[in-house]
């Protein structure tokens, strides 16, 4: 039940923080980039979040994993 609970909140605050960030990326653009990295990448670079960003992907998948391996234990 504890990797239930654990599980979720990663879940939550990763979903919560990187939409958060995203939406922050979306509401200021560059307006100039190259094509490679593209316009949404660099405006995420220039902002400084990108750190974070991964940061809070990261607890989407540990939550993610988490709420898995309690489904895949109470299967068993």
């Amino acid at each position: 039940m504890k990797k239930v609970f654990a599980g979720g909140f990663f879940a939550l605050c990763g979903t919560m923080g990187s939409s958060v960030l995203l939406a922050v990326a979306a509401i200021n653009p560059v307006s100039g980039w190259s094509t490679p990295p593209g316009r949404f990448l660099t405006t995420v670079l220039s902002n400084g979040t990108f750190v974070p960003l991964c940061l809070f992907a990261a607890m989407m998948v540990i939550g993610a994993g988490l709420l898995s391996a309690s489904i895949l234990e109470k299967n068993k």
